[in-house]
């Protein structure tokens, strides 16, 4: 198995943080279970006073944009991660693992990376088909508001209100059956 890239724990760094399901499990099976895990990382945050830019809860993974002043991401993690297992785990009745070792965290080196991560963070709902606009999931940053993240600024919604008008103008001019934009008959 390949090493891991070290992490930067610089507290400048803004970094875009996955974390996924073990194998076919989920972490969050309804509405109550993405309440708890937004809780538990507002949780988090306030604990290890992380700058939080942007979040997405889906139900095998979780995506943050995340600053840590203190240098303290990986100790943030393993809390969070104890606590939406340990709660998940109790809630289902169920025992063992449930989140993929290690999670993934990527550095955040431009303006315009941060941009283009805002904007994907945003969109995964969307792409997944369990909303028409991020503002519709209030399981992260766009459509929580700003209550536990950074509400998205003028560049963030633009960005990510074209890019849902192309993915809807794509959707309606590939219907089942017909080529998709690979080449491949999609029936």
């Amino acid at each position: 198995m390949p090493a891991r890239d070290p992490l930067v724990l610089s507290p400048d760094i803004v970094n875009h943080v996955t974390q996924h399901a073990t194998g076919r499990d989920v972490f969050s099976l309804d509405e109550r279970d993405r309440d708890a895990v937004v809780a538990l990382l507002a949780k988090t945050r306030d604990r290890y006073e992380l700058e939080l830019h942007d979040y997405c809860v889906m139900t095998n993974h979780i995506h943050l944009v995340v600053r840590a002043p203190r240098a303290n991401l990986p100790r943030a993690m393993q809390y969070l991660w104890a606590c939406v297992v340990q709660r998940f785990n109790r809630r289902h009745d169920r025992r063992g693992h449930l989140v993929a070792a290690p999670y993934s965290p990527t550095p955040i080196l431009s303006e315009e990376h941060y941009l283009a991560t805002r904007a994907y963070v945003a969109l995964n709902p969307v792409v997944a088909r369990l909303c028409r606009h991020p503002a519709e999931w209030r399981w992260c940053g766009f459509g929580g508001g700003g209550a536990i993240a950074t509400a998205p600024d003028a560049a963030v919604r633009a960005l990510v209100d074209a890019r849902v008008e192309l993915l809807e103008a794509t959707r309606r001019e590939l219907r089942p059956g017909e080529m998709s934009l690979s080449g491949v008959s999609r029936a």
